[in-house]
């Protein structure tokens, strides 16, 4: 049987199903592991597992969800899958962010501590190019990280005071809006 060949009596590919299933939904609607794991094996001759389900979602279905739905589906511990709502995107994007900044820095570290005595002289010099671009890149992920989690804490705090202005001017509505006796 090929790799991605379609299985499911209805022709539907593994992606077709989660994303029709979770497309429509509204925000913060909650989809179980086992209710994916049903709609995968409905007329598919097969049972999933909670670990095709998960690959189900992540290579293919959320891509697909974010560029045509513009939505995402945010991994709730031991459950399932939630669909986020819009203001839970810059979170999971950070997320993100700070995943491939991890990765950047162990393929980094695989580079700066090679033994280069094992390398003939054109392998070193690939090498330690490589080895620069790594370092340089990754700093400045670092830097630029940082940059962006000052921006967060200035933007949360700027939020905080209009809702507390908010808050103060409605006060002061409701107050105006009373009768004078």
């Amino acid at each position: 049987m090929l790799k991605f060949a379609v299985s499911r009596k209805s022709g539907k590919s593994n992606q077709q199903v989660v994303v029709e299933l979770v497309a429509e939904a509204p925000p913060g609607t909650v989809f179980t592991y086992d209710r994916i794991a049903a709609a995968l094996s409905e007329g598919a001759g097969k049972t999933y597992t909670r670990a095709e389900v998960q690959s189900a979602v992540r290579t293919v279905a959320d891509r697909r969800l974010l560029r045509e739905y513009r939505r995402t589906l945010a991994n709730v511990r031991g459950v399932g899958y939630k669909v986020a709502a819009a203001n839970e995107h810059v979170p999971l994007a950070g997320a993100y962010n700070r995943k491939s900044i991890r990765s950047l820095k162990r393929g980094t570290d695989r580079l700066n501590h090679a033994r280069l005595e094992e390398l003939t002289e054109a392998e070193r010099l690939t090498h330690e190019q490589q080895r620069e671009v790594n370092n340089r890149l990754y700093s400045e992920l670092r830097r630029i990280d940082r940059v962006q989690e000052r921006h967060r804490v200035a933007i949360a705090s700027t939020t905080s005071r209009v809702e507390q202005l908010e808050a103060a001017v409605a006060d002061l509505r409701a107050a105006d809006a009373k009768p004078k006796n």
